[in-house]
């Protein structure tokens, strides 16, 4: 440890707001030990946010790094009251910072604060230090942080981190619309399609099945597919002629990455029925001729039949 008087304190405090030396600055603060604690203290609770976050940033780490547990607690409870949207974003980059260099303490007090910020705000900084402690009591604060894009992969990481502990909340996420089934908000579709990729990942049983079910008939492709794929791979009965003849009218307008999946769930459900696929290819042929015009769908069912074919033969 460097011993520093408090004028070098003061003045390697003024060098964090340096874009060019300023996290230099913070690594000689932090091997001025203790002293430089207060000084920091002050920087981030007293200081000014801005839009450049990065001195304020250095500073969270270099408390971190002084083990200023209590400070950065502080520091959380004590949100500033800031007008302007981007100066808002910048100093939200800096409480994520504190957030997740609290998690590294891993201790009851810590866990308590992040769920009461989780409470009444959405940082995804904060989602992602909830996820770190692996705790089935956070899952209800990540799955709502599926809804939110900022927060969503940090949210998603923790769910499948927990596996089948997550699995019963991801179920009610997956078939629950909000505020309710015909007025559904963008937010909840978004946490529901999430819900349902992360439930194919974790896997669901066979008593699973009736709650996802009814998705089969979402008005939604992306949640109907997904939902396709997990009944193919727990092996569950469904209406396969139903579902494969939806996934059919949809296929032609379906966005490349979901064009794949329905492809996929097209060959296993047409595994066992080889025939029925040769009549919808002859009758797709018949119609593209019949138009005059290439017909996608044609090509997309050949692709299929084609993947089937490469399973035969393997």
């Amino acid at each position: 440890m460097t011993v520093c008087s408090d004028q070098e304190i003061a003045r390697l405090i003024e060098r964090l707001d340096s874009l060019i030396d300023g996290e230099r600055a913070a690594m000689a603060l932090v091997a001025c030990g203790q002293p430089a604690v207060q000084a920091l203290q002050r920087f981030l609770l007293d200081g000014r946010p801005r839009a450049l976050y990065q001195p304020r940033r250095w500073a969270v780490r270099a408390l971190s790094a002084l083990s200023a547990k209590t400070v950065l607690m502080e520091y959380l409870r004590s949100p500033a009251w800031i007008v302007d949207p981007v100066v808002q974003f910048a100093e939200d980059e800096v409480r994520g910072e504190a957030a997740r260099e609290l998690a590294g303490w891993a201790s009851e007090d810590v866990f308590r604060l992040l769920r009461e910020i989780a409470e009444t705000a959405m940082l995804a900084g904060v989602i992602e230090a909830l996820s770190r402690f692996r705790r089935v009591d956070a899952v209800p604060y990540l799955v709502r942080a599926l809804e939110d894009d900022f927060c969503r992969e940090a949210a998603e990481q923790g769910l499948r981190a927990l596996g089948a502990a997550a699995r019963p909340a991801l179920l009610v996420a997956a078939a629950t619309p909000l505020p309710a089934r015909g007025e559904e908000r963008p937010s909840s579709l978004r946490r529901r399609r999430s819900a349902v990729t992360l439930l194919s990942e974790i896997g669901i049983t066979s008593g699973d099945w009736t709650t996802l079910e009814p998705l089969l008939g979402e008005n939604d492709l992306e949640i109907q597919v997904e939902t396709c794929r997990l009944a193919l791979a727990v092996g569950v009965s469904f209406d396969v002629t139903r579902t494969r003849d939806a996934l059919i009218v949809a296929l032609p307008g379906a966005p490349w990455f979901l064009a794949d999946r329905i492809e996929e769930c097209l060959a296993a459900m047409f595994a066992e029925d080889r025939g029925a696929l040769e009549r919808q290819i002859r009758a797709t042929f018949a119609r593209e001729r019949e138009a005059g015009d290439r017909d996608p769908l044609l090509q997309a069912l050949r692709r299929v039949k084609r993947r089937l074919d490469t399973v035969r033969t393997a």
